[in-house]
C-alpha cells in the first residue's frame, strides 16, 4: 500500500518524521521531491507539505493523485473547535467538510453560493453542500476516532460575529484552512482519504493564552506512528 501524509505545516508531523528515518529505509524521492520510506516489502509512506490554505493544499493533493495515484492519503493537523465539549488534544477523524467562506456578505447577512443560486448543492461531488468521506476503503485502524464535521475557511474565526455565524449556518464541530482540499479531490480522484484533526484550540474570540499546539502536535503524531507500527 502506497500511503501520504500532507499537512500544512512541518511542525504538524515532525514527530512522525523522525520516528520514519530511525525506524524504515528511506528510499529515493517521488516524481514531486517528497520524501519517502519503505515500511516493508508491501507498504510505503511518504510525506508532502501543503502549505497552509486551500488553494495551496488543492494544488498538491492533485499532483499526488495524479502523478502517484496512492493508495490511501492521510491529512494530519491541527484544527480549532467550536465544540467546547471536545477536549484540546483530542484528535478525530472528519467525516464531511465543506467551503464555509465561499459566498457574498448582504448587509448583516452571509450567503453561501447555494443562497445566491450560483451552483447546485447536490453536484457531484457534494451532498447539500458537504463532502462527505464515503470513499472506501476506509482503514480499520482509524474506525473507531469519532467522526465529526469541519469548515474550512480562508480567514479563521476569530470574534464573535463570524463564529456565530459559521454557528448558526452550518452547525460545525472544527475548523480549518485545507479540509475540503483533501475532500474534494480525493472524491474527485477516487482516492482512499482520512482527514486526522487534533484540537489546538477552541473557536473563540482570539486569545492564544487558551491555546495548547503542543499536546495537540503530540497526540497526534503518537496516532500516526501507531497507525505506521500496524503496516510493518
Amino acid at each position: 500500500m502506497k500511503i501520504y501524509i500532507v499537512y500544512a505545516t512541518d511542525a504538524e508531523v515532525q514527530n512522525c518524521i523522525a520516528f520514519c528515518k530511525q525506524n524504515f529505509v528511506g528510499t529515493k524521492n517521488d516524481l514531486l521531491g517528497n520524501p519517502c520510506y519503505q515500511i516493508d516489502t508491501d507498504n510505503s509512506i511518504c510525506f508532502a507539505c501543503t502549505g497552509i490554505g486551500v488553494m495551496h493544499a488543492t494544488k498538491i493533493i492533485t499532483e499526488i493523485c495524479l502523478t502517484q495515484q496512492p493508495d490511501l492519503i492521510i491529512q494530519a493537523g491541527i484544527a480549532g473547535s467550536f465544540n467546547k465539549q471536545l477536549a484540546i488534544g483530542n484528535v478525530y477523524a472528519v467525516s464531511a467538510d465543506r467551503l464555509a467562506d465561499v459566498g457574498a456578505q448582504d448587509n448583516e447577512n452571509y450567503l453561501d453560493i447555494y443562497d445566491l443560486a450560483l451552483a447546485d448543492n447536490n453536484t457531484e461531488p457534494y451532498s447539500n453542500g458537504w463532502l462527505f468521506n464515503t470513499q472506501k476503503p476506509y482503514p480499520v485502524f482509524f474506525a473507531g476516532l469519532m467522526p465529526l464535521n469541519s469548515i474550512t475557511v480562508n480567514t479563521t474565526s476569530g470574534n464573535a460575529k463570524t463564529i456565530a455565524q459559521w454557528q448558526n449556518k452550518y452547525k460545525p464541530n472544527l475548523e480549518t484552512m485545507e479540509g475540503a482540499a483533501l475532500h474534494y479531490v480525493c472524491l474527485q480522484y477516487q482516492i482512499a482519504f482520512v482527514q486526522l484533526r487534533a484540537i489546538s484550540n477552541y473557536v473563540e474570540v482570539r486569545n492564544k493564552n487558551n491555546w495548547n499546539i503542543p499536546l495537540a502536535v503530540t497526540n497526534l503524531n503518537m496516532l500516526l506512528i501507531e497507525f505506521l507500527k500496524t503496516l510493518k
